[in-house]
């Protein structure tokens, strides 16, 4: 079997590199990460029935500005999924988010994702919550499989310990250091993070810091903007490259996740991998994994006065740092290793054409 990944690979996100990484350990599995990624339509055609065409991230190849330009790509690609399966390619789309995060054309977006959940050979999905939204908004997919998301456990380097953190990243060496890291989009919540931290006493909240790159400058003034009136907040904007996650982590008490909403997190389980605790809204998916006073503290996603008082919680614990063996323990099952053996038996399972919808999990 012949698998090209699509997007070939995300330069903010190591997802790809491990998961692919790990796959091509297996002997009868040949990965070609096509770059640039325009040569993948020729060696799929040319592979044949060997080929499986794995789909992670598609939508900045659909959408554009114009809503006919955005019309005649989706439908150019639905067509050539279609034209992919004729030839005998099997194709296989792993859901990471239930609907574009910001898109020019939504309602398009998603009728492509109900296009593309019914017609391809395999969906996965991360978690059980997952499967459940994923049938809920798109229906039944011919086969759906559960596996979950790896770790990051020394991905970007091991621990850092909290005093040199803290020094490096000019934060303040006694009191709780709450951090939120990733790009900052509006479905984040950060705003609300702003607002609910506020509201927490001034002399027992110690700090926040927010850090990650706008997809939009504009946004990215407002947020600072904000923490600019809130005593203890900051906002740093700008990449955090890989090499400094580690940093950040060893920085924080807790690593907040203020989400509106999500499927699936990275930044979830790269907290947990690097042995901070969250504070993070109950959305199913997350409820999976952290456990109200084990790997975190949780909260109605939306409700700022329920975020404030999570915080509270989280703050007022009486054995806050204990929580972190608890954190990694919930990382540590999820090795890369197992993620790609569960995902070679999903590409082995559609290449012998069996009918399964149970998980590979």
């Amino acid at each position: 079997m012949i698998v090209f990944p699509f997007p070939p690979d995300v330069p903010s996100n190591r997802y790809l590199d491990l998961l692919y990484t790990s796959l091509a350990q297996h002997s009868d599995l040949a990965v070609r990460r096509l770059r640039p990624a325009r040569r993948i339509p020729r060696e799929l055609w040319r592979a044949g029935p060997r080929a499986i065409l794995h789909l992670h991230w598609f939508d900045g190849l659909l959408q554009r500005r114009s809503l006919l330009m955005t019309g005649a790509r989706s439908l150019g690609f639905l067509l050539a999924l279609r034209l992919f399966q004729w030839r005998g390619a099997r194709i296989v789309w792993t859901v990471h988010n239930l609907e574009p995060h910001e898109t020019y054309h939504r309602r398009l977006a998603r009728w492509v994702y109900r296009r593309v959940a019914g017609r391809v050979d395999a969906v996965i999905v991360h978690s059980r919550a997952a499967e459940r939204l994923v049938r809920q908004h798109y229906g039944k997919p011919r086969r759906l499989f559960i596996i979950p998301h790896g770790n990051y456990i020394g991905v970007y380097g091991p621990e850092v310990e909290q005093h040199k953190a803290r020094s490096r990243l000019g934060l303040p060496q006694t009191g709780p250091v709450l951090i939120a890291l990733g790009a900052l989009r509006p479905y984040k919540g950060y705003e609300m993070l702003l607002e609910a931290f506020a509201g927490l006493p001034p002399d027992q909240r110690g700090c926040l810091l927010i850090a990650g790159a706008p997809n939009d400058p504009a946004y990215g003034a407002e947020i600072q903007r904000r923490a600019a009136a809130v005593a203890g907040a900051e906002v740093r904007v700008g990449f955090v490259a890989d090499e400094e996650l580690p940093l950040y982590l060893g920085a924080a008490d807790l690593v907040v996740l203020p989400y509106q909403r999500m499927l699936t997190s990275g930044m979830l389980l790269c907290a947990l991998s690097y042995s901070r605790p969250v504070v993070a809204p109950d959305l199913p998916p997350i409820a999976e994994i952290v456990r109200e006073g084990r790997e975190g503290f949780l909260y109605p996603a939306g409700e700022i006065e329920e975020l404030r008082q999570a915080l509270w919680r989280a703050l007022t614990h009486p054995a806050l740092p204990s929580l972190r063996q608890t954190a990694r323990a919930a990382a540590e099952p999820l090795s890369w290793a197992r993620i790609a053996g569960w995902t070679a038996e999903v590409y082995q399972v559609i290449s012998q054409g069996a009918r399964s919808d149970e998980p590979a999990q």
